[in-house]
């Protein structure tokens, strides 16, 4: 009986059988080992044929894109692992002006980038920042949300930035962008207590600009509001206290001074201005219960135009564009003439008198 090789099944003929047989057995394996070698050969040049495509274990370069793609439920990494003190890095390059990064993704929608920016290189170190890019939820980049500059190493926060540890630094820290909270915008806010997300937005220093018109940075604290504007003004809601007392101080040394002329206003325009008792108006945002002692802009305009200014004026609800503002320097001035023209009518008076009893006696 006939029995095979276990291999490639090949006949063996019967050593004992007929000599006739051999001849077709012989045959048969010969076309079952043409047909082997034949597949054998074609898939080894196939394979040579794709080697080119291959990336080496022992260092490579390919072109194109990588997928690392594990089954379901395994992990997917892609790793450098140097020995001893070689460096590892993984490098993403490009040509100056083109972005060069990494992409975090859910499925194949991204949701982060961390890449080298398209800003020109320029020399001095200029140019190929570093950006963090948040995404939406379709993959499309919604802004830089953090930025660090090549050239000087400043790190830019478009939005919000919480320290649970404080914020220290040596240089300026810089406020850009915009945080809103419920629904309002504070524009370039510092919140000074609270945390991200959650501010306590009774308290905070903000940045604000009117265009064409003004900027001014504001601080808020428990409601209260004061002001810096581009004019050099200081506003305060309240009382302006100067612990140990004594009055406010400016230079004042003739050396620094010029077009001196003497100040004539006195008794007669004193004598004009009509002290009121007033409050604030509830839009202001002032507290209506309190009572001032003071003037009426307008009703001192008239009298000692110095005192008042105009211009836009922004105080709670209201934006005035010509509101008036009063400064009360020249009143204590006003006063001191007003003192000495009532000393000169004293004294006058006095010489008379004198006259008169000198006459009588």
């Amino acid at each position: 009986m006939a029995t095979t090789t276990p291999n490639l099944g090949l006949t063996k003929p019967d050593p004992n059988g007929d000599d006739d047989a051999w001849a077709p057995m012989l045959n048969g394996n010969a076309d079952i080992l043409d047909t082997q070698v034949k597949a054998a050969l074609n898939n080894a040049a196939a394979a040579n044929a794709n080697a080119s495509g291959r990336v080496s274990k022992a260092g490579d370069t390919m072109t194109g894109a990588l997928t690392v793609a594990p089954a379901s439920g395994t992990a997917a990494s892609v790793g450098a692992t140097a020995t001893g003190s070689a460096a590892a890095e993984l490098v993403a390059a490009s040509a100056a002006g083109n972005r060069a990064g990494v992409r975090f993704s859910t499925g194949a929608n991204a949701r982060w980038k961390i890449a080298k920016a398209t800003n020109p290189e320029a020399g001095g170190n200029a140019g190929s920042d570093l950006g963090i890019v948040r995404c939406a939820d379709n993959g499309g980049e919604i802004e830089t949300a953090i930025a660090i500059n090549r050239a000087d190493g400043g790190v830019s926060v478009t939005r919000g930035l919480a320290a649970g540890g404080g914020i220290v630094s040596n240089q300026h820290i810089s406020l850009r962008g915009y945080d809103t909270v419920g629904g309002t915008d504070y524009g370039k806010a510092l919140f000074l207590n609270g945390s991200y997300g959650a501010q306590d937005t009774s308290s905070y220093m903000q940045q604000v600009h009117v265009p064409a018109v003004s900027a001014y940075i504001h601080m808020i604290f428990s409601g209260w509001e004061w002001r810096w504007d581009n004019a050099g003004n200081f506003y305060t809601p309240s009382n302006g206290l100067k612990p140990g007392g004594g009055s406010w101080a400016d230079s004042s040394d003739a050396r620094v001074k010029e077009r001196i002329e003497a100040y004539p206003t006195g008794l007669n325009a004193i004598l004009q201005l009509s002290p009121k008792i007033y409050s604030f108006k509830a839009e202001t945002g002032r507290d209506p219960a309190r009572r001032f002692i003071g003037a009426i802009a307008q009703d001192v305009e008239g009298v000692m135009p110095e005192m008042v200014t105009s211009g836009r004026l922004i105080l709670g609800e209201f934006d005035l564009p010509d509101g008036r503002m009063m400064e009360q320097t020249s009143l204590p001035w006003a006063l001191v003439n007003a003192v000495k023209e009532l000393h000169a009518i004293v004294e006058a008076q006095a010489a008379r008198i004198a006259a008169l009893e000198a006459a009588q006696a």
